[in-house]
């Protein structure tokens, strides 16, 4: 199975584990839900990550459990949080990103300070996502249907059917609000 790499910088001001544990369980659940979206999983996928209802997830759910592998760290740079990953999961290094872009714009309407960075090693596919990242292609779910199918004209596996692409939109936006939550806190 290919692995995609991707490098995450943080930096919150007051560096504490406390952020640093918070990010990485949204990270690891992020590429988790992607991981099963990929594989077909829609039936878990609903049960954990769509439902109305309240599921936590924690380091003991199953699904994480099983799908711990799906992440790696390749690396920590000393001195700074620099966080090198490889993940089983293309939909990831889409919607990692992405979450990122969205929380970095956000925090910077009112603070001027960076929050995160982030580094694909793949070139094209940091090249669409740049040109995702203008704006130049529409707003929220239109611009999302444009990359996702920017991608597959450019030789990805993004197979996703429209109604899925509601499914990722709402993820995204969960995220990207659990996040700015735990960054002003």
């Amino acid at each position: 199975m290919k692995k995609w790499e991707m490098q995450i910088k943080l930096d919150f001001k007051n560096n504490t584990l406390y952020e640093l544990g918070y990010l990485a369980t949204d990270i690891n659940q992020l590429i988790v839900f992607c991981v099963l979206f990929e594989n077909g999983n829609h039936e878990e996928l609903e049960k954990i990550f769509v439902g109305t209802g309240n599921y936590a997830l924690t380091r003991d759910t199953k699904v994480l459990k099983e799908n711990r592998n799906s992440a790696e760290i390749k690396y920590i740079k000393d001195g700074s949080i620099v966080i090198g990953i490889s993940v089983a999961s293309l939909l990831a290094t889409i919607i990692i990103p992405l979450i990122v872009h969205n929380v970095e714009k956000k925090i910077n309407e009112k603070e001027n300070y960076y929050v995160f960075e982030i580094a694909l090693e793949d070139e094209r596919l940091s090249k669409l996502l740049e040109e995702f990242e203008k704006g130049s292609y529409g707003k929220e779910i239109e611009s999302l249907q444009w990359l996702l199918n920017s991608l597959s004209r450019s030789g990805y596996n993004v197979s996703i059917k429209s109604k899925d692409i509601y499914v990722i939109h709402n993820i995204i936006n969960k995220y990207e609000k659990k996040i700015i939550k735990m960054i002003k806190k």
